[in-house]
C-alpha cells in the first residue's frame, strides 16, 4: 500500500461513510472499529491485529495511509492512546525467567544476612 489509490473501493466507501459522522473523535481505534463493522471479512486483513502476547495495538502501513487521508479530508489527526500502543522493543522471555532472577536476589540477601549475623 503506497498510495490512496491502492485502497479497495469497499474500504474507501466505508472510510468516507464513517468520516461523515465520526469527526468528533481523534481516537484511531474508535474510528477503526467503526470502519471494521462496515466491512466483510475479505477486507479486514488490510488492518493490523493486536500483538499476540501483549494484546496492544500497532499501526501498519495501510492504517498510516488511512490516517493521513483522514487528516487531509477532516483536518483531524487520529492517534492511538499511549497506554495501548505496543512497544516495539518488547522481548518475550522464556518460561520461568522471573523466578530465576528472584531466586538469585533471595540467595544474595540470605548470604548478606548470614554474613551480618556472623559479624555481630
Amino acid at each position: 500500500m503506497k498510495e490512496i489509490n491502492d485502497i479497495p473501493d469497499k474500504i474507501w466507501e466505508a472510510i468516507n461513510y464513517v468520516m461523515q459522522y465520526a469527526t468528533g473523535t481523534d481516537n484511531w481505534l474508535a474510528v477503526k472499529k467503526e470502519i471494521m463493522w462496515l466491512l466483510t471479512n475479505e477486507y479486514r486483513h488490510y488492518f493490523s491485529r493486536r500483538h499476540y502476547a501483549t494484546k496492544k495495538h500497532s499501526l501498519n502501513d495501510f492504517e498510516k495511509l488511512v490516517i493521513e487521508y483522514w487528516k487531509s479530508e477532516t483536518g483531524q489527526d487520529l492517534k492511538i492512546p499511549d497506554n495501548v500502543i505496543h512497544n516495539p522493543n518488547w522481548v518475550r522471555h522464556r518460561r520461568g525467567w522471573g523466578l530465576k532472577k528472584y531466586n538469585k536476589e533471595r540467595q544474595k540477601n540470605a548470604e548478606l544476612k548470614r554474613k551480618n549475623k556472623k559479624d555481630s
